[in-house]
């Protein structure tokens, strides 16, 4: 048994599967995707810093929002490269015939133990980092005509009704293609959750799952937490350089 892992009820045991840097990237992503919904769809967050005359308008919010996805995700995807055993890309991109494979044998009978993404869990992942870099990255060329009028950060290299357009753009990817692979997301795991027995949520939460009767310890590889905050610090930094790049 490794030092990550420890006993079970029912003899079975807890295998420590996520490294702590997976979970905060899956939980704050959550948390500024509904942010950004919030304050895209719906309005009316327009507040005053506290002790300061410094006024916050929604859009303002919902660019702040936009822009710290966007770290998260350059974070991700180097993590992806350099991260822990489960969290690089080559461990859970299988292609699509192993993908559909998979999803043929759950459909069929009981689910095959994977310490990370499953094949078909791993392609959605793929394809959710890839449509919210889409959206933020279009966000950083958009426009708001609101009240308080708001552009991104980079609107100011191209022309105004090109803004316009990314802009339209930006609003329909977000409408039909990142509520649908989030209504997906959820609905899989709902499934894996209450049909299949197996609570990959808890498992985002605790870092570790359920090892089932009979199944080797997959011994992961965990990254060490300092390479994981010098990531995120270059994702950070890569940011801020875009929020003020007009001014250099």
């Amino acid at each position: 048994m490794s030092k990550d892992s420890k006993a079970g009820s029912g003899g079975n045991i807890l295998v420590k599967v996520w490294d702590i840097w997976v979970r905060l990237f899956h939980w704050l992503l959550v948390a500024f995707v509904l942010l950004s919904f919030l304050t895209g769809e719906i309005g009316g967050f327009d507040f005053t810093v506290p002790g300061t005359e410094r006024f916050i308008s929604n859009m303002n919010l919902h660019v702040l929002s936009g822009l710290t996805i966007l770290a998260l995700l350059i974070f991700r995807i180097i993590w992806g490269f350099a991260g822990s055993s489960t969290a690089r890309f080559g461990n859970f991109i299988k292609g699509p015939k192993v993908a559909l494979d998979y999803i043929k044998s759950v459909l069929r009978g009981p689910v095959a133990f994977f310490a990370g993404h499953n094949p078909a869990g791993g392609a959605v992942v793929v394809v959710i980092l890839a449509a919210l870099t889409v959206q933020a990255s279009t966000g950083l060329f958009s426009q708001d005509d609101s009240f308080f009028a708001t552009k991104g950060p980079l609107a100011f290299l191209v022309a105004d009704e090109t803004s316009k357009g990314v802009t339209t753009f930006h609003k329909l990817w977000w409408e039909y293609a990142i509520i649908t692979l989030v209504v997906l997301h959820i609905t899989a795991n709902l499934f894996y959750w209450l049909i299949k027995k197996q609570d990959l949520i808890a498992a985002m939460f605790t870092g570790r799952r359920r090892l089932p009767a009979g199944q080797v310890d997959p011994k992961v590889s965990f990254a060490t937490t300092w390479l994981g905050a010098a990531i995120a610090i270059v994702a950070g930094l890569v940011v801020w350089l875009v929020m003020n790049f007009e001014s250099f």
